[in-house]
């Protein structure tokens, strides 16, 4: 997770991406992995927009969420795992729309813990990124070469982070990704 850190410390890119040092409680991913996962969509996608490479529906998505992260500065509120194990337990009204929900910010990260996404959907994941889109255009103006992004109409998005990279606090669990340095010839 150090070296894949490494990318954006000391960068422009650092203070939009953590504005602050985020503290979790036990049985969370790194929040690290938040700003690493940014950093490199962000870079995909300025990458894709620079040699006019298209982007799928979920990429534009994926962007207009970054971009609404850094404009309400990157808040994380961590669900404890009882709070999540009781939501995770209610069945919802059946005309339930994610419209229906109020949020404490336009855009934010939701940290669940670890052991209970392991448990209620099988996957290594700890980070829910999630915005209220209403429809217009986004872009960020400390962010160059970033596309300027037309939304359509007014929108809830989400989107899931995998984090494969790193093992919740507290957890000796290696990283299985090594970043190698490279240098130009």
């Amino acid at each position: 997770m150090a070296a894949q850190h490494s990318l954006i410390e000391g960068t422009p890119l650092a203070p939009l991406l953590e504005p602050r040092r985020i503290h979790p409680p036990g049985g969370y991913h790194s929040p690290k992995s938040i700003s690493i996962g940014l950093f490199l969509l962000l870079g995909q996608g300025r990458l894709k927009h620079h040699v006019g490479l298209e982007a799928v529906p979920s990429e534009i998505t994926a962007h207009v969420i970054a971009y609404q992260l850094i404009r309400y500065g990157m808040s994380a509120f961590f669900v404890s795992e009882e709070f999540a194990r009781s939501v995770a337990a209610t069945d919802v009204p059946s005309d339930f729309t994610l419209n229906d929900l109020h949020w404490p910010l336009p855009a934010m990260v939701v940290a669940f813990p670890f052991r209970f996404m392991q448990e209620y959907l099988g996957r290594d994941v700890c980070y829910v990124y999630a915005a209220n889109c209403d429809a217009g255009d986004y872009h960020v103006p400390a962010l160059p070469g970033c596309p300027t992004i037309s939304v359509p109409k007014n929108k809830v998005a989400w989107r899931v982070s995998s984090a494969l990279t790193s093992a919740p606090t507290g957890s000796t669990r290696q990283s299985p990704v090594t970043v190698i340095p490279t240098t130009r010839e």
